[in-house]
C-alpha cells in the first residue's frame, strides 16, 4: 500500500505540472500580456506629481525628479478584455503585447542643450530598466504608461519641448507635442 500512495502522489504532481504549463500566467501569478494594438497617444505629462497635479510648463522642477510620461490607448485583440480586470483587480498591472508598433521616437520642437529643433533625441531618454528609447523595440510587455528619465542634465535651467511619434508597422504614425516644465 505505501508504494501505491507514492505512485498516486507522483501522478497528482505530474498532472498539476501539466496544468501549470498550460495556465495563461507569467510565473508571477499574473496573466500573460493581452494581444493588442496601440491606437492612440492620450497625453504626455511630467513628474514630479506635487500638490495633487503633474508639473506644468510654467513650473520649475529638479533634474532628479523629472520624468516624461506618455499615456497610450490600446485596442485589445483578445476576446476576454474585461476578464483580466475582474480576475486580477489591482493585483497585476494590465500589460499589452503590442502587435502594430515598429518604434517610438522623440523630436525636439525647440532647441535644448545646444541641440537644434527637429533633432531626434530618443537617445536622451531611458526607460526604468535603463534601455534608451532609441533602442526600445520590445513591445511584448507594454504598460498604458511609458515613463522616461532624461539622461542629460540641462546646462542651464531650461525646458525640453518635444514631439512624441509612434511609428506603426503599416507605415502610418501618430504624434503628440508637449512642453515640459523648466528643469534645473
Amino acid at each position: 500500500k505505501p508504494g501505491w500512495i507514492f505512485v498516486l502522489a507522483l501522478l497528482v504532481l505530474q498532472i498539476s505540472n501539466i496544468s501549470c504549463v498550460s495556465d495563461p500566467e507569467d510565473g508571477l501569478g499574473c496573466p500573460y500580456p493581452a494581444l493588442a494594438e496601440l491606437d492612440s497617444i492620450h497625453q504626455v505629462f511630467y513628474s514630479p506629481y506635487i500638490n495633487q497635479r503633474y508639473s506644468r510648463q510654467t513650473d520649475t522642477v529638479s533634474y532628479a525628479d523629472f520624468l516624461l510620461t506618455a499615456e497610450f490607448g490600446f485596442t485589445n485583440l483578445n476576446a476576454n478584455t474585461n476578464a483580466y480586470e475582474r480576475t486580477y483587480p489591482g493585483a497585476c498591472p494590465m500589460l499589452y503585447h503590442v502587435q502594430n508598433v515598429s518604434n517610438i521616437e522623440l523630436y525636439l520642437t525647440s532647441p535644448f542643450n545646444g541641440i537644434s529643433t527637429g533633432t531626434e533625441v530618443s537617445y536622451l531618454f531611458e526607460l526604468q530598466d535603463g534601455t534608451t528609447l532609441n533602442r526600445f523595440r520590445d513591445f511584448k510587455r507594454m504598460n498604458q504608461y511609458l515613463s522616461l528619465k532624461l539622461r542629460e542634465r540641462p546646462k542651464q535651467k531650461s525646458q525640453i519641448n518635444t514631439r512624441l511619434v509612434v511609428y506603426f508597422r503599416d507605415g502610418n504614425s501618430k504624434s503628440l507635442e508637449s512642453h515640459s516644465p523648466f528643469i534645473k
